[in-house]
């Protein structure tokens, strides 16, 4: 049970992802929404006659409202928002009117949000005069806001103090007068207004547990309320006299004005809707690769079955038509990377018992298990069979490789990497040699060979060159692997000559074995090149007399080069001739005989022959079916995460924590979980215990099976004309037509005929034809229509109106960012006459590159230079850009018309200044650091998030949520943690005003140009400079010119 909220006679709240009511001082439940997703932030108004509430389903949510006694809902808002902070109720206006809630439907970057209020009858939502808002609850009477510019109730992360750590201010929205009225380090939130005091969440104390604090506006004194030591208070509301709370997975009420605290007993029927077992087809759930991108299923060595984990059991698929076979079945057990033995009778895989996760086996046809191992911490890979099928090597995400009897005896530690994972282990054919490769300090890739009956291993590889992905031929005698030995270096083709990179650098080389026993290190002597072309190759895989090898598009930011595809390339060892066996695909493993392939794309798995012209056949997965017993799945999700953790996040202290302790703890909760949501919600509170960033869950919908909800967008701001009851275009975001990313609906230019210009001042008269009057919400009409659109247009609101035919987007908020950073751009002009370049990096991957790339050239020419990074999200090129930034004049060149070109180019103004926010955040927290550090200049602007820890991927769960967990975290040269739950102090401290975005104003960034040109005028910056024509040399190199007979 979450989110209650009282009214004078009942008690509302959210339970087993539904809206339930229940008499106020407790007693039996009635559900009066039963929603198809989920629901969340039920609030009651103030005079008791609605509930709001947010209800997501199919990825997207919307505001409703209901009447306490049930019906049919009103909804609200109509923009499916995505993300789980947006479209969030809040509250309500003092007088019961409006719903309040958060979102970021008209934010300029990932991570804001704002404050608006959307009628009871309906309408157009307007936003609250905050340029940025978390949670809020207005005065009484209605003349005062009390709110947290920052927003972090839903991430869950205990004991945090870095940037974001929210703060409670009163807002005057008539004389925009603010004051701060809470300045803990910590968290101090969810504000809510009793006369002349405000109740809050404050973590403050030496638990850091969220308690309900006051904080009286007379006596400015802060005093706690309750004590509670073991878990969080959350999402209390204050109604009808009255704060309700849930804490401990009970609910909790505090009357006032005496602040007595009683528990609320209710009892929430159960109709087994969302917890009875039930029979799911689990097509979808099938894991095709596992964190590290390697396949996560197998194919018999004949090709005739494929085997797949899907929602935690193994199926055996057959390839020509059959039944699928489910081989585990079982519940609560997470099942996965299937391996098939050489002869084909048996599969290994990873299966879990309450200590780890373990090594099993059974046939392949269907039997009895049969576990290997007993480990007491651990996380698995596929497992490898040994040719003579006497045992397994088995990989661990804790760099390791195992070697696991499948006839009795001891695990054995075959080696270990403390740099990296060992995913590329691999027999030769007699079982004689293992190898693999382990990572260098320098970062290469080094290859082993190991002799298994002596267990000798060596390094065969040179210092000089980064081996991996070793395959043994079929007959033992060569050892195949990928090396990066194509030196392809490259600059940038827009001018940037100061800068190397290489592409497609891998190969594919073979060295004899013939001496591997007497001299292992000589034998890279013999290592020759197979005519292959260069490329990024990711997978070996010898069959018979052929070697098949992955060649996929390079990896560029924003991911693999769409113009190009992967390719599965077949190359005969005998001959040296090579062909395509097939294109254009996400992962592909070869069957043993060589014959088979079992490729995937897009969710369409399909098998083909390696020499047919086709692409084969689909694989029918109808029969693909699981039976799930939902609170069975829960606990073992439960138990799954807390052993992720245990076993990956790099502290092995958990930074702190008594991390059996915080099991002991929550595990208690597991039984009062009644839907997905609610174990969503308890396994982000267990990883929330670890105090600490980049502890991500993913999974909202990932139950969720219906078609997703789309709202298209017109890229443009609109407002209702109460006069005449139509919408009027306020604002077009004009955006860039040359880009895909910043195209606009409403202004699109075309060769071949007149285009869309809609303007600022036009009225939109109709959607598809049908009428747009006020109060209906333009939205409402928008909603799930694909492909074009018709608007009917017209300059006046009573018409005439002409259609126009239009291609929504998807989202705006590109077009929005893109407004911003140019008035931006044009407001740094302006205050400075030009002489101060702008910047803004909206990320540091694949996006901000793209800005950095597109503005930084044209920004070089000037005297200073501001890069702005609010709002950036992080990433991993932060160095990349610092490296530009760093860099100085070399020299020039002059050539014969006195121009002078800067060497290198792309050199940066010297002075300059970054600009953050408290959304500025990992590679954003990164970024302002070494800015500073490296001495470019001052960070202005506000305190980032404090978030600086590195993940790998996304670790999938039983039922398809995905979890992220830190493998090690930022520190100094000299041996100390850096930013973590910190965050970057600016230089300057500038908080944006609170209605900043209304006015027209920029606290932040007016201050960075008063910094940098003050900068200039104590250093003003040189000019380049071509020297006199003669001496036309260096004093050394003096000579005089070519003269012919005598000059006089």
């Amino acid at each position: 049970m979450r989110f209650p909220s009282s009214s004078v006679s009942e008690l509302a709240f959210v339970a087993h992802g539904d809206l339930w009511t229940a008499p106020r001082h407790g007693g039996t439940a009635q559900r009066i929404v039963k929603s198809a997703g989920h629901i969340d932030a039920a609030r009651f108004s103030p005079d008791g006659h609605w509930i709001a509430y947010t209800e997501r389903t199919h990825g997207g949510q919307d505001v409703f409202v209901v009447a306490p006694n049930g019906g049919v809902p009103r909804r609200l808002t109509f923009d499916a928002r995505v993300s789980a902070s947006a479209n969030l109720v809040i509250g309500w206006t003092p007088d019961s009117r409006k719903v309040l809630f958060l979102s970021d439907r008209k934010a300029i970057a990932v991570g804001q949000l704002q404050a608006f209020s959307v009628s009871i009858d309906g309408g157009m939502a307007q936003r609250l005069p905050l340029a940025q808002s978390g949670s809020l609850a207005y005065a009484p009477d209605g003349r005062s806001i009390a709110y947290t510019p920052t927003f972090t109730d839903l991430s869950s992360r205990k004991r945090y103090i870095g940037g974001q750590a929210e703060d409670i201010f009163l807002y005057d929205p008539v004389s925009h007068n603010q004051s701060r009225i809470t300045d803990w380090k910590g968290t101090d939130t969810a504000p809510m207004w009793s006369g002349r005091r405000i109740y809050f969440l404050s973590d403050r104390g030496p638990s850091f547990r969220l308690n309900l604090w006051r904080y009286g506006l007379d006596s400015h004194a802060t005093t706690q309320i309750t004590h509670f030591a073991d878990f969080d208070i959350d999402s209390p509301t204050l109604v009808a006299g009255r704060i309700t709370f849930q804490q401990g997975g009970k609910l909790w009420a505090i009357n006032l004005p005496d602040e007595t605290l009683k528990p609320i007993q209710v009892n929430v029927p159960d109709d087994g809707s969302k917890t009875a077992p039930r029979t799911m087809t689990a097509a979808r759930d099938i894991r095709a690769k596992d964190v590290t991108s390697a396949p996560n299923y197998a194919i018999a060595p004949d090709g005739k079955a494929a085997f797949f984990a899907a929602h935690g059991d193994l199926f055996r698929m057959p390839l020509d038509g059959g039944t699928a076979q489910a081989l585990t079945a079982t519940q609560g057990t997470d099942e996965d990377h299937p391996a098939t033995s050489p002869d084909g009778t048996l599969i290994a895989y990873i299966t879990e018992d309450e200590s780890a996760q373990q090594v099993a086996v059974r046939p392949a046809t269907g039997g009895v298990e049969r576990r290997l191992t007993t480990f007491a911490t651990g996380v698995f890979y596929a497992p490898i069979f040994s040719p003579d099928e006497r045992s397994l090597i088995v990989p661990s995400a804790e760099h390791d490789l195992w070697r696991v009897p499948l006839t009795g005896g001891a695990t054995q530690l075959v080696a270990h990497d403390p740099i990296a994972e060992i995913r590329d282990a691999t027999f030769s054919a007699d079982g004689r040699w293992l190898a693999y490769s382990t990572t260098r300090a320098s970062g290469q890739k080094a290859l082993h060979l190991r002799e298994n009956a002596s267990g000798r291993d060596v390094v065969i590889s040179s210092n000089l060159e980064s081996d991996r992905l070793p395959a043994f031929s079929f007959d033992g005698k060569t050892l195949f692997f990928v090396s990066q030995r194509h030196e392809r270096p490259f600059t940038s083709d827009r001018g940037d000559e100061a800068t190397l990179s290489t592409l497609n650098s891998d190969g594919i080389y073979g060295i004899s074995l013939a001496n591997a026993a007497s001299d292992p290190e000589a034998i890279m002597r013999s290592a020759v090149a197979l005519p292959v072309p260069a490329g990024r190759i990711v997978s070996l895989q010898v069959r018979n007399s052929t070697l098949f090898y992955e060649a996929r598009p390079p990896d560029l930011l924003s991911g693999e080069d769409p113009d190009q595809a992967a390719t599965l390339d077949a190359f005969e060892i005998g001959s040296g001739h090579t062909r395509v066996v097939l294109r254009g695909f996400d992962n592909a493993i070869v069957a043993a005989d060589g014959r088979t392939v079992l490729s995937q794309h897009d969710g369409t798995w399909r098998v083909s022959n390696v020499d047919a012209r086709d692409d084969g056949h689909t694989v029918d997965l109808a029969g693909l079916t699981v039976t799930v017993d939902p609170r069975a799945e829960w606990r073992e999700m439960f138990e799954h995460v807390w052993r992720l953790d245990r076993d990956l996040f790099f502290s092995r202290v958990m930074n702190g924590s008594d991390w059996q302790a915080v099991h002991d703890a929550y595990a208690k909760l597991i039984p009062l979980t009644g839907s997905r949501d609610d174990m969503f919600y308890l396994l982000r509170q267990l990883q929330g215990e670890i105090a600490t960033s980049h502890t991500f869950i993913d999974g909202l919908d990932a139950g969720d099976i219906g078609p997703p909800d789309n709202t298209p967008m017109l890229g443009a701001d609109l407002q209702a004309d109460q006069r005449s009851g139509r919408y009027r275009v306020v604002h077009v975001y004009a955006g860039d037509p040359t880009r895909p990313r910043f195209r606009s609906p409403l202004n699109a230019p075309a060769l071949d005929g007149p285009g869309v210009h809609v303007t600022a001042g036009d009225y939109i008269l109709a959607i598809d034809d049908v009428d747009l009057r006020t109060p209906t919400d333009p939205d409402s009409l928008l909603a799930g229509k694909q492909g074009t659109i018709a608007l009917t247009v017209a300059s006046k609101p009573s018409g005439p109106g002409h259609e126009v035919r239009i291609t929504p987007v998807s989202e705006d908020i590109d077009l929005r960012q893109h407004d911003w950073v140019e008035t931006n751009r044009a407001r740094v002009a302006k205050l400075s006459d030009g002489r101060i370049g702008y910047i803004f990096v909206a990320d540091f991957s694949a996006k901000g590159s793209q800005d950095l790339v597109r503005q930084l050239q044209s920004q070089l020419d000037k005297d200073g230079l501001i890069i702005d990074v609010r709002w950036n999200r992080g990433g991993y090129t932060s160095q990349a850009v610092l490296n530009i930034l760093r860099r100085v004049r070399a020299g020039t060149f002059v050539n014969r018309e006195g121009a002078v070109s800067p060497l290198p180019l792309f050199v940066a103004p010297r002075a300059m200044a970054v600009v953050t926010n408290a959304e500025s955040a990992s590679d954003g927290d990164q970024f302002p650091y070494f800015f500073r550090i490296f001495g470019l200049g001052p960070v202005v602007g506000q305190r980032t998030w404090g978030g600086v820890q590195g993940i790998n991927g996304d670790f999938s769960l039983i039922d398809g949520t995905e979890i992220t967990i830190p493998k090690d975290s930022l520190a100094s040269t000299d041996g100390h943690w850096l930013i973590e739950n910190a965050g970057v102090v600016p230089d300057i401290a500038v908080d944006p005003a609170p209605d900043e975005g209304q006015t027209g104003k920029d606290r932040q960034l007016e201050t960075a140009v008063r910094v940098v040109m003050a900068k200039l005028a104590a250093s003003p910056p040189s000019s380049l400079k071509a020297p006199a024509p003669l001496p036309a040399y260096p004093s050394l190199g003096n000579v005089p010119g070519a003269t012919f007979g005598n000059r006089k």
